[in-house]
């Protein structure tokens, strides 16, 4: 029995932060819901105080960008008011990573009614061209062999996009031999188009359903098609290339994928180093990626029983730490790295003192839980960076402990794992510049902030 060759089909939700709000809106697709006015996320900068972080279709349409701070978005307030809004009605929001992170992680999820591997995208530590912030903003499907059960490819896409606009999701679709080739194309096929479509949604011009119609937004690239004639017209940015390799490249007047092919492999690595020569080859020349997946089975996890019950948070770090050490060693093994950790602390308080106190929250306070969730901005299976972030939350929220208030058991979970990339650094390393040249681990620390 022949292997069928590997198909992969890639899922771009433009301005996810925005379109995880609005879905709720943009999902009641019997009739036309009111105009959504101009619409500000903002997030807190440790230099230069509240930034946008993104906007809605309508607040870009007035100029307002992504990076810019509260003070300039303010100034285009007339702005609003003449072209978007009938009330002058601007709402400001402010922006939860963490939440983004825990919203496509769950629809990556329900992707697996469709097909037997989905993820999220996995991404670099430098920010990519053509993207405003460093979250994942597209989701991978394995939809190899699985073409004859929905009549074709077209057709099981077809039956995604459908899914999706019910939902309340405006996604882009592309299909294609790799990782690299998939994500190219719902992220560039029709990525010129999408301010529009958004606005005409937002502004109740159009339901999603009548944009399906106009435009069903998926676009196929055949097995036996050759790459360099499809991505001929593609821009660079479609790689997967950081701003600075980008700039670079634009320098040298090569903007779109086609010029590429004349250039002599040697002079690009000795330009741009390994990276731009691995992302032609998994977009152009059909090398595979690994999708990032929940790990397949039961979730890591295990419990710790307390007795007597922790009453100080020095004692109950060091039970935690004893866990997740234990956890990122089974992690190793398994060549995997986590996505998310769950912590849940039961608390319990003591008997001695419940049948003393009259007061009946003493009682209830019998079997409670303090939970902790921690989001991965990229995987890691390094348990001082995992009991560095832990550490963060307990000591912005701890469970108020005392001698008559105690934890009784800890459980640490892993739910979602992929395998390892890279390693990161240290994050308690003595050598700050070190830490300063993790990105990965101060967005970690920035998006738990944010909670």
């Amino acid at each position: 029995m022949t292997k069928s060759p590997q198909r992969v089909l890639s899922i771009w939700l433009p301005n996810w932060p925005w379109q995880r709000l609005a879905a709720e809106i943009w999902q009641r697709a019997e009739d036309l819901v009111k105009p959504i006015p101009p619409t500000i996320l903002v997030h807190q900068d440790p230099r230069r105080g509240r930034l946008v972080a993104t906007a809605n279709a309508s607040a870009r349409h007035a100029g307002i960008l992504p990076g810019m701070t509260v003070t300039q978005a303010k100034s285009f307030g007339t702005k609003f008011i003449d072209a978007n809004s009938q009330q002058g009605e601007v709402r400001w929001i402010d922006h939860d990573p963490q939440e983004d992170i825990e919203a496509i992680f769950d629809l990556a999820e329900q992707l697996l009614q469709f097909c037997p591997l989905a993820g999220v995208e996995s991404l670099d530590k430098s920010m990519w061209a053509g993207r405003s912030l460093p979250q994942p903003q597209a989701l991978f499907m394995d939809i190899t062999g699985l073409a004859s059960w929905y009549g074709s490819e077209q057709g099981l896409a077809d039956q995604l996009q459908q899914w999706l606009t019910q939902q309340g999701f405006l996604a882009c679709l592309g299909i294609g031999n790799t990782v690299g080739q998939a994500w190219a194309i719902s992220n560039y096929a029709f990525r010129k188009q999408i301010p529009e479509w958004m606005l005409r949604v937002e502004k109740a011009e159009q339901r999603l359903v009548d944009l399906l119609a106009i435009s069903p937004r998926i676009s196929i690239l055949d097995s036996d098609t050759n790459p360099w004639d499809f991505f001929r017209e593609y821009p660079i940015e479609a790689l997967r290339l950081d701003i600075e390799a980008v700039a670079k490249l634009h320098r040298l007047g090569i903007r779109k994928l086609g010029p590429l092919k004349e250039l002599p492999r040697s002079s690009l690595t000795s330009r741009f180093g390994p990276i731009l020569l691995t992302r032609i080859d998994q977009c152009l020349t059909g090398i595979s990626e690994t999708i990032s997946v929940r790990s397949i089975g039961e979730p890591l996890e295990t419990t710790i029983d307390c007795e007597p019950p922790i009453a100080n948070q020095e004692h109950l770090e060091q039970v935690i730490e004893d866990a997740i050490c234990q956890l990122c060693k089974r992690l190793e093994s398994l060549g995997h790295a986590a996505w998310r950790v769950l912590i849940r602390l039961g608390l319990e308080t003591s008997s001695m003192q419940l049948d003393s106190a009259p007061s009946p929250s003493l009682h209830h306070s019998r079997g409670r839980a303090h939970i902790i969730q921690i989001g991965l901005y990229q995987t890691s299976d390094d348990p001082k960076h995992l009991l560095g972030l832990t550490k963060s939350v307990l000591d912005r929220n701890p469970p108020q402990l005392s001698r008559n208030l105690g934890v009784k058991s800890v459980l640490v979970q892993i739910p979602w794992t992929a395998p390892t990339r890279w390693k990161q650094q240290n994050l308690r390393s003595e050598d700050h510049t070190s830490e300063l040249q993790s990105p990965c681990n101060l967005v970690c620390r920035l998006l738990l902030e944010k909670k």
